[in-house]
């Protein structure tokens, strides 16, 4: 949880909102769904089907992303056996799988864990670099691969490599480095890119688009306040100052299409540099080839902070935003929801071809998103 009073959820009251985005692949813009329209009402089941309790003991685990299979296996990703520092010596850390015990000397690995549809482990690997990984982003491409995305190396120099799943992935520069992979059916790596500024960096989410090019999107020169930058492909991306939102679009075999980045002075969607995952945003491919990104602006809230996509593209304040590209990286609108405080959108997904749902938190006394509102009680 990010350190600051006023979101500490022991000082203030964060109100949950939920909305759904209408509109999304039409150029007149994004509607929020009406209050008065009618719904139709799904019953869902609060009742746990299966649970599975993943303890490497006195270690930190996390489940930082999650995601069915076609097969109907449920495969979960994270980070395991992490300490708050780089331990004086290796200690082992193990976990039992099917009856079989794994066990791993590296500081915070990155793994990813798949179950059958009743819950039940059938196996466990590993991304490892000894100096800090973690998966935030899994996704099955439409052919059956698999897509996962993280950080690697936070607390190592640019010495540290990222191993695993037949990659080998040098860092790019120190400070923590973003990383993708696609995996084949008998989880071969196809194959893995890795970027990197001197910040922490990691791609914390990923979409594939109908026609097989993949989106991703992250956080990059988290930490530094000037002077940093990030290539992506044949680009070089500068910071405006603390973490910055990068997005590009990769073809199906991992080459770089096309790169964006974007930021104000202060820090924007973060994400923060641990084990666990907070602040998981979300991006969301849609039926035109085109993409969606959500966020939020300027960290560190006041009414003089700005951040400046593109001219003419410009979010304020503390703000959460969605923002539309078209399958060439050129910005077709721009939604935001703006309060008297810090508002935050924490995920995205679709719900259909022309909507997507997203939920976050507000610490506005009430948040607006077009013509609806919502109100913080305290």
């Amino acid at each position: 949880m990010h350190a600051t009073a006023k979101k500490n959820p022991f000082y203030a009251l964060s109100m949950i909102f939920l909305m759904v985005a209408m509109s999304l692949s039409q150029a007149s813009g994004i509607l929020l769904e009406d209050e008065g329209r009618e719904r139709g009402t799904t019953q869902i089941s609060q009742a746990s089907e299966s649970m599975y309790l993943f303890d490497t003991g006195t270690r930190h685990d996390s489940v930082n992303a999650m995601a069915y299979s076609p097969v109907g296996d449920l495969v979960v990703g994270g980070s395991m056996c992490a300490l708050y520092e780089l331990p004086d010596s290796p200690e082992t850390c193990s976990v039992t799988i099917d009856e079989a015990v794994i066990s791993t000397d590296a500081y915070a690995s990155a793994y990813i864990l798949t179950m059958d549809p009743s819950g039940v482990p059938k196996d466990i690997q590993m991304f490892n670099s000894d100096g800090g990984d973690r998966v935030d982003s899994i996704v099955f491409a439409q052919n059956g691969d698999m897509l996962v995305a993280g950080s690697a190396c936070w607390l190592q120099d640019s010495a540290c490599t990222l191993t695993g799943f037949g990659i080998s992935l040098p860092a790019v520069d120190e400070g923590g480095d973003a990383w993708i992979a696609r995996l084949g059916p008998g989880g071969e790596a196809l194959w893995s890119l890795m970027i990197g500024s001197k910040g922490f960096d990691s791609i914390h989410s990923v979409a594939e688009s109908p026609d097989g090019s993949i989106y991703i999107t992250g956080t990059f020169c988290q930490g530094i306040s000037l002077l940093c930058k990030i290539p992506i492909g044949d680009q070089l991306h500068q910071s405006e100052g603390g973490a910055d939102v990068m997005i590009a679009k990769l073809s199906p075999d991992g080459d770089v299409l096309w790169s964006k980045s974007f930021g104000s002075g202060s820090t924007d969607t973060d994400m923060w540099n641990s084990w666990y995952s907070l602040s998981q945003k979300g991006l969301v491919a849609t039926p035109d080839g085109g993409v969606l990104i959500s966020g939020w602006a300027c960290e560190n809230w006041n009414a003089n902070c700005q951040m400046t996509i593109e001219t003419g593209y410009v979010v304020y304040n503390h703000n959460p935003y969605i923002l539309k590209y078209d399958s060439n990286g050129t910005i077709e609108r721009l939604t935001t929801m703006n309060g008297d405080g810090a508002d935050f959108v924490q995920a995205m997904v679709p719900v259909d071809d022309s909507r997507v749902l997203i939920a976050g938190n507000h610490y506005s006394s009430t948040l607006y998103a077009g013509s609806l509102s919502v109100y913080n009680s305290g």
